[in-house]
């Protein structure tokens, strides 16, 4: 295995735990250096993939990138329960603020959100 795309690999798996580990903690600040340690270990499974051009990765770059795998899979599950669990609250606030809307949903909350998530 090339050293460096070791290291990319090595580096992005230290980069989805510390993601990890900040979805755990949950607090704003928590959730904004998640996003820099996202873009990090991206920035470095990009590289990897470069450094094998049009090749298949080596049996040690392929083990690398399955437990990566494994923790992106856990880091996209902690976001969208996350998603979830705050858009709940989202609509109980809306209904307790604003009403319901003429079909019975809640009514829209208008706020500016902090966390913007597309899937």
């Amino acid at each position: 295995m090339p050293e460096d795309t070791a290291g990319d690999l090595g580096s992005a798996r230290t980069q989805m735990e510390t993601a990890w580990r900040l979805l755990i903690l949950a607090s704003p600040q928590d959730l904004e250096h998640c996003e820099a340690a996202l873009a990090a270990a991206a920035k470095e499974l990009s590289a990897a993939r470069r450094l094998w051009g049009e090749t298949a990765p080596c049996s040690a770059d392929a083990a690398q990138v399955r437990k990566l795998r494994t923790q992106v899979l856990l880091v996209r599950r902690l976001i969208e329960k996350g998603q979830e669990y705050y858009g709940t609250w989202q609509r109980v606030l809306a209904a307790m603020t604003g009403g319901y809307s003429p079909d019975g949903s809640p009514a829209p909350l208008c706020q500016r959100g902090r966390i913007s998530l597309a899937g």
